[in-house]
């Protein structure tokens, strides 16, 4: 058995495994970082995928734990395991900046082509770990019946040029798609990186202007429309094809998430409600929210819990809301609690903070002040700011106030400011222990 390359080799794993790994792949040489960040979401739908043909579900969200999970339940051998955790531990590289290159212009002059340099390092290791890795377990998934000979395609940051260069003459609405995806995964792996001192990101984030214009063009190219064709010819009807169905809920999810401003609310709930008239399942939660927060409860309700939703952990978390608060149906705690569990064990931090807030408040439920502090701190570490707040100015715990504070701050990969900041909190906290 025969394969030209990798790429035509990891293919065989199926979504989302695929393309996490060509992407990786094209972003090796420019942006290092993101690589390895992409070759870790890789790895971490490895496990899933493992866990998943052994109908298994993992105990821990944590993809160290879940490592060990499998070798465990005798999922995975020990050499695999070893393999997994050596890849894993390769792409921490990627997520923050050394303590030598925080402060000082001149140390991180020197040392920042360096620290690149080993970046790149790391992701070609990673590669090479990962295909071994995809060769131990692919019997066993029955990928393959026996491990096929290929060769390394080329990777590196060129295939982004190459993939730009060649949406430029092309009506392959899928290429412009593809080509918006990446723009998308690189704005959101590199957001951490242009923080300002105060902890929120100032600077515009041009990738997402890129990935803009690709799902236009996708649209476009698939359906022959514009996006204002869609207003303009809303009251007469007209027809999409289904190719720009992805294109467009890409495009119009830009907007509601705040990463672009070019259309305004109503704008977007044309583009959702022609969505859900054809079906689109993604489509229903984002509209449905939009009728609740507007005060149309059972109207929004209805299209969030609609049979042809999308079950994710938007969905989840809306769900758990409506429950909860009880303004389209009577409040039901237990349910509330159940669809917030759900999202929870998916990484939804909202989620996360919603149960720490009922078990600590214990308004409808038995408090549970342990329960509480350990939701709290997940939703901190998860980069939920509110929860932040709600543990400095609400939840009376100092060394788990400092924890998660500590957390959060490292989250966003700023040590410098963590370091300052918890030595000014840690003092507040010394004060208040003093005088009580």
């Amino acid at each position: 058995m025969s394969i030209d390359n990798d790429k035509q080799f990891v293919a065989l794993f199926g979504e989302p495994i695929a393309t996490e790994y060509s992407n990786a792949l094209m972003l090796m040489d420019v942006y290092a970082d993101v690589s390895l960040m992409m070759f870790r979401k890789g790895l971490e739908s490895l496990c899933l995928k493992v866990a998943k043909n052994y109908d298994y579900e993992f105990d821990n969200t944590d993809l160290c734990e879940q490592i060990n999970e499998l070798a465990k339940e005798t999922f995975i051998n020990v050499i695999t395991k070893e393999l997994l955790h050596k890849a894993r531990q390769q792409t921490n590289a990627g997520v923050h900046l050394p303590e030598n290159l925080i402060g000082k212009k001149e140390i991180r002059n020197i040392d920042i082509t360096a620290h690149t340099k080993k970046l790149i390092s790391n992701a070609i290791k990673v590669r090479k770990d990962i295909l071994e890795i995809l060769e131990l377990v692919a019997i066993d998934l029955k990928v393959v019946k026996r491990i096929p000979k290929y060769a390394l395609s080329a990777a590196g940051g060129q295939g982004v040029k190459e993939l730009f260069y060649t949406c430029l003459g092309s009506t392959d609405h899928q290429k412009h798609f593809t080509l918006g995806i990446v723009y998308q995964s690189l704005a959101k792996e590199r957001e951490n990186f242009v923080l300002c001192n105060d902890g929120r990101s100032k600077v515009p984030n041009p990738y997402y202007r890129f990935a803009n214009e690709c799902f236009k063009s996708a649209f476009y190219f698939s359906t022959g429309l514009s996006i204002s064709d869609i207003s303009i010819k809303n009251k007469q009807g007209i027809k999409i094809s289904p190719n720009g169905y992805e294109s467009l809920f890409h495009y119009v999810m830009l907007s509601i998430t705040e990463k672009i401003a070019e259309i305004n609310p109503d704008e977007e709930q044309l583009i959702l409600r022609a969505l859900v008239k054809r079906k689109y399942s993604a489509a229903y939660p984002q509209l449905g929210w939009k009728k609740y927060l507007a005060g149309h409860y059972k109207e929004g309700a209805k299209l969030i819990t609609h049979d042809k939703a999308i079950k994710d952990n938007f969905s989840l978390h809306k769900k758990g809301i409506i429950y909860l608060e009880g303004k389209a149906c009577a409040r039901d705690i237990n349910l509330s609690i159940e669809y917030f569990r759900q999202a929870s064990e998916f990484g939804c931090a909202d989620s996360m903070f919603e149960l720490a807030k009922i078990f600590h408040r214990g308004e409808y439920v038995k408090a549970d002040i342990e329960l509480a502090e350990e939701c709290l701190n997940k939703a901190i570490k998860l980069g939920n700011a509110s929860a932040l707040k709600y543990m400095k100015n609400d939840f009376i715990n100092p060394l788990g106030m400092m924890t998660a504070f500590a957390d959060y701050l490292l989250k966003v990969s700023d040590f410098e400011i963590a370091k300052n900041r918890l030595k000014i909190q840690w003092a507040q906290v010394e004060k208040k222990m003093n005088n009580p």
